[in-house]
């Protein structure tokens, strides 16, 4: 408290204060210099893999979950060309996969899309981000009946999961999430058939085609 304030130094006031004139240190004087009142609070930052505050924007990395119809497709930046436009669609990443789900086998009225992609895309998110940490990784479900815009030419293919990563290791790590996450499914449909008298497939499988090589 003996110590002088020097500046840009701040005293903080109480209620009942009087107000700095602008430009002064004393109050009741004029002059230009810095407006009235309490200095601008700085907005939080948000960190990466966690969601923004309401009216944040959203910072480099940060999720937000399921996005909005309008919104572009996991891993797609800009289509303006590099990365963003290699990563669009059947993209020219150093490893990609197409897993068809076999959608046509389940029953039509068992959510399969719903249950793959998961709550506000809880799964495949989980895959992206998992696999993110050995390399730049992206995971969409793309087809018919899979919520794609029917205009894009993949929409009309059956459904099936679209891998691409900066690596092999990155990408097959994906890959083995991938087919858990439809064993599940198919597991899932297999109970939702016994509950509604439905009969479920003897033999389902996903078919794997690595770096467009033969069907696996």
């Amino acid at each position: 408290p003996s110590a002088p304030c020097t500046a840009p130094c701040t005293t903080p006031m109480g209620p009942g204060s009087p107000a700095l004139a602008p430009g002064s240190g004393e109050p009741g004087q004029g002059g230009p210099g810095m407006p009235v009142g309490p200095p601008p609070l700085l907005a939080p930052q948000t960190l990466p893999g966690r969601p923004p505050a309401p009216g944040q924007p959203c910072m480099a990395g940060c999720m937000t979950g399921a996005m909005p119809k309008s919104a572009p497709s996991i891993g797609q930046v800009d289509g303006k060309g590099g990365k963003g436009a290699a990563w669009n669609g059947y993209d020219s990443a150093p490893w990609t996969c197409k897993v068809v789900v076999q959608a046509e086998q389940l029953h039509p009225s068992f959510p399969t899309a719903q249950k793959i992609v998961g709550e506000n895309a809880a799964n495949l998110n989980h895959i992206r981000l998992q696999a993110s940490s050995e390399a730049d990784t992206i995971v969409r479900l793309q087809g018919r009946n899979s919520g794609q815009p029917p205009s894009e030419p993949e929409a009309q293919e059956p459904m099936f999961l679209w891998i691409s990563s900066e690596s092999s290791k990155g990408g097959k790590m994906a890959l083995e999430m991938v087919q858990d996450l439809l064993n599940t499914v198919y597991e899932e449909h297999k109970g939702w058939c016994s509950q509604h008298g439905q009969t479920h497939p003897n033999w389902v499988k996903a078919t794997v085609i690595e770096n467009n090589k033969d069907p696996a």
